[in-house]
């Protein structure tokens, strides 16, 4: 039995569960208990930060292109549209941090 439960944290954590809910559907009271138990299957990468914050920036430039301040604004926005992958970004002239 244990080493289904095992298992089953193996790869919800694999296909990105978060540890809050998977301390959850496991019964653990904390999920420091669950991440202690099981921080060396969580998905580790320099790329994959990069890539999602590379991914934010993008939007939230897109966005602002579009009149939006945020986020939220920008659903709220009827003429507010963005594609992944499109928008401007940081190497683009005009664009100064």
């Amino acid at each position: 039995m244990h080493a289904l439960r095992h298992y089953y944290a193996s790869i919800t954590l694999a296909d990105g569960v978060n540890i809050k809910e998977l301390a959850e559907h496991l019964g653990h009271g904390h999920p420091g208990f669950t991440l202690r138990l099981y921080t060396h299957m969580l998905p580790s990468s320099p790329e994959r930060a990069r890539k999602a914050v590379d991914s934010r920036l993008s939007r939230l430039f897109s966005l602002k292109s579009h009149g939006a301040v945020t986020e939220q604004a920008a659903v709220r926005s009827p003429t507010t549209s963005w594609k992944p992958g499109g928008g401007l970004y940081l190497g683009d002239p005009g664009i100064g941090l």
